[in-house]
């Protein structure tokens, strides 16, 4: 039985200049976004703060069953 040698891959020939800067545009584009990923991130903390206080004062003031009340047509 005979083995094949297999043949040593061939380098990629490098890309043409267009590609190329398509791919550093890509790259680019990436980082940028994932830049924006981490602030948003970042101000999640103060975001929940904010809602958990909108949502306690909210709750405090009986905005709810004000409303409720008037589309029922209840009270005065």
């Amino acid at each position: 039985m005979r083995w094949r040698r297999r043949r040593p891959p061939t380098p990629d020939p490098s890309p043409p200049p267009e590609v190329q800067e398509a791919l550093i545009e890509a790259r680019e584009a990436r980082e940028t976004s994932e830049q924006g990923l981490q602030e948003v991130c970042d101000r999640w903390p103060e975001v929940r703060e904010v809602t958990s206080s909108l949502r306690e004062h909210r709750r405090r003031n009986g905005f709810r069953a004000m409303f409720e009340n008037a589309l029922k047509g209840e009270g005065a």
